[in-house]
């Protein structure tokens, strides 16, 4: 008799466990929260042991912390609205233009999907050779032709 070695009940194979599925699908969907440090300073000249005396003068401040740097950049604080703008303005001016380096990436890919391969392109070229050189020929003789009654008609004359 087969028993599930993660619900211990008879009949399947961990494999085919749906409890163990559920748990799975479950545990791919939690997200994990962020971790953040809370710091508190006062503006009050005090101790390091010291603490504020009243919850009304603390300041508080949420610091994520980041994989890229330890320091957190507070100089935004002193951003201007006219700084604001600029910034804004480079951020749109950068946006237009990985915009439209995208819209080209993406054109030069569907015509790479959608273009015919090298020997195809070779087979058509040299089937419109072999028609140039068919129309050639006629116009050669046409033109033997155009000589012939030229001469003809010179003689005549």
């Amino acid at each position: 008799m087969i028993v599930c070695y993660e619900c211990k009940k008879p009949g399947h194979m961990r494999g085919q466990c749906l409890e163990l599925k559920k748990k799975l699908k479950k545990d791919k969907f939690t997200f994990k929260k962020a971790k953040a440090m809370m710091a508190t300073w006062s503006d009050e000249d005090e101790d390091d042991n010291a603490q504020g005396s009243s919850e009304d003068e603390e300041i508080q401040c949420l610091m994520a912390r980041s994989e890229d740097s330890n320091e957190v950049n507070s100089s935004f604080e002193n951003y201007t609205i006219d700084d604001w703008v600029e910034a804004y303005t480079l951020l749109f001016e950068k946006f237009h233009e990985c915009k439209s380096k995208n819209k080209a990436l993406k054109k030069k890919i569907t015509s790479l999907v959608h273009s015919t391969s090298d020997d195809e392109q070779i087979a058509i070229l040299t089937k419109e050779i072999e028609l140039l050189k068919i129309e050639k020929e006629s116009h050669l003789v046409e033109m033997d032709c155009i000589k012939e009654k030229l001469q003809e008609n010179v003689k005549e004359k």
